[in-house]
C-alpha cells in the first residue's frame, strides 16, 4: 500500500474531526453555557442560604429545608452534564466542554471508539448527529488504522530482517517470529505507555501507576473516563501538550494495529494446511452418475454392474459383446 493513499486517508480523517467539531459546537455550545450559568447561579444561592444560616449576622429569619438540601444535591449531581467545573476550593466555573479544542478531541474519542464518557451531548440534534457521525467516522478511522499498521509491518526493519534471515531455517523460524513479536510489543509499550505516562505525571499531577493505566486503558480503547487528560480544574494546559496528546493517541493505535498485524499474520501462517507433493500418483476417483472410476485418463474401468436400461435391445449388433457381469 502506498504512502499516497495513506496520507490522503489521513488528510480526509483529520478533514472529518474538523467538520465534527463544528456541528458539535454549532449544537452544543450554546445549550452548555447557558445551563453552566443556571447551575452556577443555583448553587450560588443555596450556598448563600447554608452560610446565612451558619453565621446569623444579618439577622435573617431564613432557614434551610429539606427541599433545600435536595435541590443542592440534585444540581451537584447534574452539574458535570451541565459544564460545571469544581476546582480544589470548591469554587464552580464553567469548564466550555464543547469549545473547538474539546469538541475536536471529543470526535477524535467517538471515531476511536475509545468514548471516555466524561462529556455526551445533551441535546437531540446533537445525539441524532453523534450516531450518524460515529456511522461513518468509525468505518473510516479503521481502514486508516489498518493501512497504517500493514504499513509499520512492511516498513519495519527489524521483522524484514529476521524474517529474510530464518527463512530457511524452519527449526528456528518459530523463535523469530517470536523475538520479533515481542520486541514489537515491548517497543509499543515502552514508547506509547511507560514514557508518555512521565508525562501525564509531571503535566496532570498523577500517580505514576494512575498515568500508566490512564495510558494502557487508553491505547487499549476501552476509556472508562475515570482518568481523562486536560480536565483538571486547577491546571492550565498548553496548546501544544492536548495536541500532542491527540497525536499520541493517533500513533499509539497505529502502532497497537501494527502488534495485531504482525500477531495475526502468524497465527494465520500457523493455520495454513500443508501442501501435498505434486509427485505423489493420484488416486482413483469416483466421477460419473453411473460411478465410472477413471485410474488414467487413457485407461476406464466400468461398473461391477450396467444398469438395465443400458443393455442393449434384441436384434441390437452389439448384443453380443456386453453382459450383466462384471468383465
Amino acid at each position: 500500500m502506498k504512502w499516497l493513499y495513506i496520507a490522503i486517508l489521513i488528510c480526509l480523517y483529520f478533514v472529518y474531526l474538523l467538520v465534527g467539531a463544528g456541528v458539535f459546537v454549532a449544537l452544543e455550545f450554546t445549550r452548555e453555557e447557558l445551563e453552566c450559568q443556571r447551575t452556577i447561579t443555583e448553587i450560588g444561592e443555596v450556598a448563600a442560604k447554608v452560610n446565612s444560616n451558619l453565621s446569623n449576622t444579618n439577622g435573617s429569619n431564613e432557614n434551610l429545608t429539606g427541599e433545600d438540601f435536595r435541590n443542592l444535591i440534585q444540581l451537584i449531581r447534574e452539574a458535570p452534564q451541565n459544564g460545571v467545573q469544581f476546582d480544589s476550593n470548591q469554587t464552580a466555573s464553567c469548564a466550555r466542554n464543547w469549545d473547538f479544542h474539546n469538541a475536536f478531541f471529543f470526535a477524535g474519542t467517538v471515531v476511536t471508539t475509545i468514548g471516555y464518557g466524561n462529556i455526551s451531548p445533551q441535546t437531540f440534534g446533537g445525539r441524532v448527529f453523534c450516531i450518524f457521525y460515529a456511522a461513518i467516522g468509525i468505518p473510516l478511522f479503521a481502514i486508516m488504522f489498518a493501512a497504517i499498521g500493514e504499513k509499520i509491518v512492511e516498513t519495519f526493519f527489524l521483522y524484514a530482517f529476521i524474517h529474510s534471515f530464518f527463512q530457511y531455517r524452519l527449526e528456528v523460524h518459530f523463535c523469530a517470529k517470536a523475538f520479533v513479536f515481542i520486541v514489537t510489543a515491548g517497543t509499543l509499550l515502552l514508547f506509547c505507555c511507560v514514557i508518555p505516562a512521565f508525562v501525564f505525571v509531571a503535566v496532570e499531577k498523577w500517580d505514576y501507576n494512575e498515568a500508566f493505566y490512564y495510558s494502557f486503558i487508553t491505547l487499549t480503547t476501552i476509556g472508562f473516563g475515570d482518568f481523562v487528560v486536560g480536565t483538571d480544574a486547577d491546571l492550565s494546559y498548553a496548546t501544544i501538550y492536548n495536541v500532542g496528546v491527540y497525536f499520541w493517541i493517533l500513533f499509539g493505535l497505529a502502532y497497537m494495529a501494527t502488534v495485531i498485524s504482525i500477531a495475526s499474520g502468524y497465527m494465520h501462517d500457523t493455520a495454513k494446511p500443508k501442501k501435498h507433493d505434486s509427485n505423489t500418483s493420484a488416486k482413483p476417483t469416483e466421477d460419473g452418475v453411473d460411478g465410472e472410476f477413471h485410474a488414467t485418463d487413457d485407461e476406464v474401468t466400468p461398473n461391477k454392474y450396467i444398469h438395465e436400461k443400458e443393455l442393449p435391445l434384441d436384434g441390437d449388433s452389439t448384443s453380443n459383446k456386453v453382459s450383466t457381469e462384471a468383465f
